[in-house]
């Protein structure tokens, strides 16, 4: 077996399997996704190890936030000997060996094998020769253009958040370990956990969001920035969990961010802080 990050030792034989890298489980990958039993994307992202001097492109979704999103997520481990696959070799000894479904779900623009060497229609040919039903799924389209991930990340990069919401068809994750902070927002009477997250993925942009755990679905306020009231310099990710006021370090913590409340603001007291902390609560309120 090829050296798969997560496959489970009871995991039950594969009706339809959807292809691709799927970051963010946007809408158009939905359309894939709603169509079969498991998902089968890369880890690490392949762009990494094909162009290591590249600059890094920060993920949507880390594998753990896909598979909050779509649990039967199978992933394998991306390597240099995996990429010199032929689109031959590739669908024989991954797809046909080692997944072996009944049935494939792809974008229409997938590529797979050395040097993207396959496509849709090579897919539909091998898939015939082994018996295997392959289904192209049509891109996804909004506002005239198609939902795909670089648009979703450009939208969150460029302070479009809402509208990357609206282009993801579901709330943003954020996920990763909670880590001292320099205890202001308990001073403030608002405590939050400092949420360290992990340098492959996009943060936001310097603003407060709204959004609820991942797995109680309490409702959270998140403060992206570096608090110019306070005159500090180093990004940070704080999440106030309405209502709570238990200690979360060392914890792992996934938020669900659903939408921008507003930007970043500088206060010219800590009375005024706190009181537009509270009126973000209120809006953060469901």
């Amino acid at each position: 077996m090829s050296d798969w990050v997560n496959w489970p030792h009871d995991r039950e034989p594969i009706d339809t399997v959807g292809l691709g890298v799927f970051d963010g489980i946007h809408r158009g990958h939905r359309a894939i996704a709603d169509q079969c039993s498991h998902l089968m994307t890369f880890c690490p992202y392949p762009r990494a190890v094909l162009h290591p001097e590249a600059p890094m492109i920060p993920r949507l979704t880390l594998l753990s936030e896909m598979r909050q999103l779509v649990p039967n997520t199978l992933a394998l481990r991306f390597t240099r000997a995996i990429a010199e696959l032929s689109a031959a070799e590739f669908f024989e000894r991954i797809v046909v060996q080692e997944l072996a479904p009944k049935r494939i779900v792809v974008g229409e623009d997938f590529h797979f094998g050395a040097k993207r060497s396959g496509h849709g229609a090579i897919l539909q040919a091998l898939g015939a020769s082994a018996g295997i039903d392959v289904v192209l799924v049509p891109l996804v389209m909004q506002a005239g253009e198609p939902v795909k991930s670089g648009r979703i990340r450009t939208a969150i990069q460029s302070g479009q958040f809402n509208h990357a919401v609206d282009l993801l068809g579901h709330p943003y994750s954020l996920s990763g370990s909670v880590v001292s902070g320099d205890g202001r927002g308990r001073t403030l009477g608002f405590p939050t956990a400092n949420l360290a997250l992990p340098e492959t993925k996009l943060g936001l942009l310097p603003g407060v969001y709204a959004g609820y755990l991942a797995d109680t679905q309490a409702p959270v306020v998140v403060y992206s920035g570096s608090a110019p009231t306070f005159d500090t310099h180093t990004h940070r990710h704080e999440v106030h969990i309405l209502d709570y006021d238990g200690n979360l370090y060392g914890q792992s913590l996934s938020v669900m961010v659903t939408q921008q409340i507003r930007g970043e603001m500088q206060f010219a007291s800590t009375d005024a802080l706190q009181a537009q902390i509270q009126r973000d609560i209120q809006a953060a309120r469901p």
